[in-house]
């Protein structure tokens, strides 16, 4: 409890006690002054919760990352069921319908992912493949590309591959059920090798720590080959209080939009908690995130796509 919270209530406690001494007399005087200090008491505990409302109410626009955020206490909660960082819905039936409710403008934004690889890219690394959406888009534009998935979700993996597999592409595609993370310290637990023309992700990097994301970076760097390119869809750290309440808004109106509203869709959130080398939301800014990108190598950098508080971002090998 805050400090002046605690003046308030030792002010409440004080009115009570001095209203129940003064029940002890009978005479009408002290009747009246008991009403009196009874009202007082009761106008300052409403003050108090009157406090703590908007205080949850300044929290519920404090924006933390694209599948949760702090929200008053009356709010529907997230779903118990326990799911790996990055999966999101505790169900799979809501994971393709749940997400283009959650983040605004989702197609375009794997989209852009998508056009950014380079055209003749024949050997593709993706992080975190989640449902194959993105790996979809990729090879229906790229009809030589062959692209190499890795997630450390074993239903993520079997739900891409299913997917994948019936749209007739699973020949060009190879899901492999690894931790990005530990690729990055101990490539040779994971051979896969290197010599890639593009490497992609989605949301599922800012999960790892800053500095797990620069290791990451630098891994990448490495594995490209000339003129290869990474780029990444990911959530960011909103850069300051004011952008914070604007990017929330957002994607309350995305939400009506869509006809339902963030309480409805969180009601279908699982409850994550640290897995490999992930975590529950770790949000950088873009310009923290360009930063690193240039710290790992790349030699140009570049964010193509924003809106609000989602981009496109990464950086080119020359």
């Amino acid at each position: 409890m805050e400090p002046k919270e605690k003046l308030l209530m030792q002010g409440i406690i004080d009115d009570l006690t001095t209203a129940i001494a003064q029940l002890e007399n009978h005479n009408q005087f002290s009747r009246w002054t008991t009403r009196m200090l009874l009202r007082a008491a009761i106008h300052k505990a409403e003050n108090i919760e009157k406090q703590e409302v908007q205080k949850q109410q300044e929290q519920a626009i404090a924006f933390t990352g694209y599948d949760r955020e702090w929200l008053p206490s009356r709010a529907t909660s997230v779903h118990t069921t326990e799911i790996y960082p990055g999966e999101v819905f505790a169900n799979t039936a809501d994971f393709d319908s749940g997400i283009r409710q959650l983040l605004p403008r989702y197609d375009e934004m794997l989209n852009a992912i998508a056009h950014c690889i380079p055209a003749t890219a024949q050997r593709i690394l993706e992080l975190g493949c989640g449902t194959g959406e993105l790996s979809l888009k990729i090879l229906h534009r790229y009809p030589s590309a062959q692209i190499i998935a890795l997630d450390y979700s074993p239903r993520m993996v079997q739900f891409a591959k299913n997917k994948i597999e019936s749209a007739g592409y699973i020949n060009r595609w190879k899901g492999i059920e690894a931790d990005f993370g530990e690729w990055t310290n101990e490539p040779d637990k994971i051979n896969i090798g290197i010599g890639f023309d593009a490497c992609v992700s989605s949301l599922a990097i800012h999960h790892l720590t800053n500095e797990m994301k620069l290791k990451l970076f630098q891994r990448i760097r490495e594995s490209l080959n000339r003129s290869g390119g990474f780029w990444n869809a990911d959530p960011i750290l909103p850069e300051s209080d004011a952008l914070a309440a604007v990017y929330q808004a957002m994607r309350e109106e995305w939400a009506a939009f869509n006809g339902t509203t963030l309480a409805e869709v969180r009601a279908k959130i699982g409850k994550s908690a640290p897995h490999g080398y992930s975590h529950p939301d770790q949000l950088a800014t873009l310009d923290n995130h360009l930063q690193m990108l240039k710290t790992a190598g790349f030699e140009t950098v570049a964010a193509p796509w924003k809106y609000y508080g989602l981009a496109v971002f990464g950086g080119e090998v020359s």
